[in-house]
């Protein structure tokens, strides 16, 4: 099991999974060796979002859970998924040019907006952060691919227990097992 991104992910459908073994978000890696799919029994403790009907969270709740600085600090450095929110362009876009100048002006504005959560999952930095005030991972709505499924991010392989291995063969086929 590894990840080069800051949470290991999980996706509640076989198909999605299968998916994302064969075709994972490191495009520079040229050849896939022995992917694989694992079912696992995954252990979080305390999530950041904990609403797999949402792959968003709003500034409120990010700022219940991490507290004010961190929060307006996460949207910041994930700003391009706030702005692409509908909530920044109806509400925002017409009188700021970037989130920096809303923080600016008035970083109260914020309690009106919300960001993705797999960007601030996929980011070590947002991660550690996250890990420093015992947050061990999140659960939310997918996005792309995994659009009609949950995704359920650790932070560390030791929340991890493997029940099950599918080696999937080279050209789509998986092995019988």
């Amino acid at each position: 099991m590894q990840s080069r991104l800051g949470s290991i992910t999980f996706v509640d459908d076989y198909a999605v999974a299968e998916h994302y073994a064969r075709n994972p978000n490191d495009r520079t890696q040229q050849k896939l060796e022995n992917p694989t799919v694992l079912e696992c029994d995954i252990s979080i403790t305390n999530p950041l979002t904990n609403n797999g009907r949402d792959p968003y969270i709003d500034f409120e709740e990010l700022e219940k859970k991490v507290g004010t600085a961190l929060a307006i600090g996460l949207m910041l450095r994930h700003s391009e998924y706030v702005t692409s929110t509908s909530a920044w362009e109806e509400i925002f876009s017409q009188r700021y040019g970037s989130l920096e100048d809303l923080v600016a002006d008035d970083a109260t504005q914020l309690q009106h907006l919300y960001v993705q959560v797999w960007p601030l999952l996929d980011h070590p930095q947002s991660v550690a952060e996250l890990k420093g005030l015992g947050i061990d991972g999140a659960v939310h709505r997918g996005s792309a691919v995994s659009w009609d499924c949950v995704e359920y991010r650790v932070f560390d392989a030791r929340q991890v227990t493997v029940a099950t291995v599918h080696h999937l063969a080279a050209f789509g086929v998986k092995h019988k097992m």
